[in-house]
Order: structure tokens, then sequence, then C-alpha cells
């Protein structure tokens, strides 16, 4: 059971939009000991004006984070998640 803590560290963008902080949750398991769920990764791209915010791939942002947290690089998290 996961409490708090860096799987719970998303952006406060995340806070007002349905659906994101479980985004968020899902990759940051997936970033630590799976691989990277292109279908999850997809249902959760936000469709956000970039004037109003940069973040709109929680999963994805999630999944990097995750996997940094399990001891790789960020480069190497990158190339996890290429199809």
């Amino acid at each position: 059971v996961y409490g708090s803590g860096a799987r719970s560290d998303w952006s406060d963008h995340y806070d007002n939009i349905p659906g994101a902080p479980e985004c968020w949750q899902d990759g940051y398991d997936d970033g630590l000991d799976h691989p990277f769920d292109q279908e999850r990764h997809k249902e959760c791209i936000f469709d956000i004006p970039k004037e109003v915010s940069d973040f709109n791939k929680p999963y994805y942002e999630a999944f990097v984070h995750g996997c940094r947290h399990a001891g790789n690089t960020e480069e190497t998290c990158e190339t996890f998640t290429d199809s």
C-alpha cells in the first residue's frame, strides 16, 4: 500500500484535471518496475492549451520520475518510453 511521497508528487496543474492524478500514479508505479504502457500514456494525454500549461502528459512525466527513482538516468528512462 502506498501512502504519499513521490507517488503522489504530481504538479499542482493536475489537481483540477479529472483523471490526471490517477495517470500520474500509474506512470510512477510503472516507472519503478514495469514497462512503459503506450495505451495508458495515450489515455493520459490531456488537451490543455500551451498558454495555460506545459503539463499535459502525467503518465509519461511520472514514468520518468519513477524510473529515475529506481536508479536509472533520465536518458535511459526516456528510451524505455519509445514504442
